[in-house]
């Protein structure tokens, strides 16, 4: 009797293990959840948070709607353009973490990934709503910061364009970018700010903040022009390829040196004066050929402007000439040099002597501003020069015993 009771037991288990066994199969293929494709793109308007409805018999917990964004291992990339795409990762069939049972029934979620997902006699809890809603946290933490991502890009490839001179047509129509675009082109060209007339926030904003910028590095250009014309004594002869503030900052220091010590010049080759600081055959005023040293044309530069060309002139009259010429002439060193020696042309006469050349002859002087007249020297004297000095612009040879002469290569010349 004991033998056919323990029989029939062993029969009631194997009856149950297939029953369990069973349910379990049934509860694994009522997922109503479909296999995704890996490259199924969602809605980009909206984030759908999944329900999850766990019910106390032990079965698996549903999710509403047909693939659900949040439940699958996926990014929500907003379109900011015609040419921005989303993709979405997906995982056939979900992952199963930390499933606990109790009193025999299983709490299963095929719906994606979840966490700490467990089951308390027999109730799965919602570890699917906490998901979503940390999934749906995450996707709009992320949207947020590539909104704003976007944004700065559209903001940063003007700014690069403008300093190219270069509109990128894709974004023309885009109000970031012709803000920032048309605001950093009048900052860096050193133009007024424009009064900005447009109910498009966007616009104003950028415009107003690319400005600011555009100003900053055309006050940083000025001042490197400025620097540069400092330190000539001669005009440089093109500022073709230098942004504008470069170019103001260097003729409106040279052109204020000029007013206080101006310069002369002479041309050592044939050249023409031109009424126009762009040069043609119409504006030609006069031809000036070259010319013994102590016949030199020589001529007061008042300023320099630039040609259409990008390339510097001289605007000048005569002096000390017969003629009274006013015009423009080229900075070219190959046509026109200083009229007045410096200090290399005296590094590059070691013995340092002179001759009058000048029919007129030279007077000493007992200082450099030459309100005094001392001794006086006929053409072909020959002294020796000290040093040179410089006086408002122009330079003069310093002879020794307090004694000073001109330096201008009309008058003297190295031996």
């Amino acid at each position: 009797m004991s033998i056919a009771i323990a029989m029939l037991s062993n029969a009631a288990n194997a009856t149950n293990s297939v029953v369990s066994g069973m349910n379990n199969t049934t509860s694994a293929s009522s997922n109503p959840t479909s296999n995704p494709s890996s490259n199924s793109q969602p809605s980009a308007s909206v984030n759908p948070t999944p329900s999850s409805n766990a019910t106390n018999n032990g079965t698996t917990p549903s999710t509403s709607g047909s693939t659900s964004i949040n439940n699958s291992a996926s990014l929500y990339v907003p379109s900011s353009s015609s040419n921005s795409t989303t993709t979405t990762s997906t995982t056939n069939g979900g992952t199963t973490a930390n499933s606990a049972t109790s009193n025999g029934t299983t709490g299963t979620t095929n719906a994606g990934p979840t966490t700490n997902g467990s089951s308390v006699n027999g109730n799965a809890t919602n570890s699917n709503s906490a998901n979503a809603s940390s999934s749906a946290t995450m996707s709009s933490s992320a949207n947020s910061g590539l909104s704003s991502s976007t944004t700065v890009n559209y903001y940063s490839d003007a700014i690069r364009d403008a300093k190219r001179d270069s509109v990128n047509a894709s974004f023309a129509n885009n109000s970031i970018y012709k803000g920032a675009y048309n605001g950093f082109v009048q900052g860096l060209n050193g133009d007024s700010m424009a009064s900005v007339a447009s109910d498009n926030a966007e616009y104003v904003k950028n415009y107003q903040s690319a400005y600011a910028q555009g100003r900053a590095s055309y006050m940083n250009y000025y001042s490197e022009g400025a620097s540069e014309a400092a330190e000539q004594s001669m005009a440089t002869t093109s500022l073709r390829d230098k942004p504008k503030g470069y170019i103001n900052g260097y003729v409106n220091k040279f052109n204020a040196k000029l007013t206080k010590r101006p310069i002369y010049i002479y041309n050592h080759k044939p050249v023409y004066v031109y009424s126009q600081a762009t040069f043609d055959k119409r504006g030609k005023i006069i031809k000036r050929d070259q010319r013994p040293q102590n016949k030199i044309h020589e001529f007061e530069v008042k300023r320099i402007k630039l040609a259409k060309s990008g390339l510097v002139r001289y605007y000048v009259k005569s002096h000390q000439s017969d003629r009274h010429i006013v015009g423009y002439l080229t900075t070219n060193p190959k046509f026109i040099a200083n009229a007045y020696y410096q200090k290399a042309n005296l590094k590059h006469n070691t013995d340092r002597k002179i001759r009058v050349i000048n029919d007129k002859g030279i007077w000493t002087h007992g200082s450099k501003s030459f309100d005094t007249k001392h001794r006086f020297y006929r053409v072909g004297a020959k002294l020796k020069v000290k040093r040179v000095v410089r006086y408002k612009g122009v330079t003069r040879f310093y002879i020794g015993a307090g004694k000073y002469i001109t330096s201008n290569k009309k008058f003297v010349k190295f031996l």
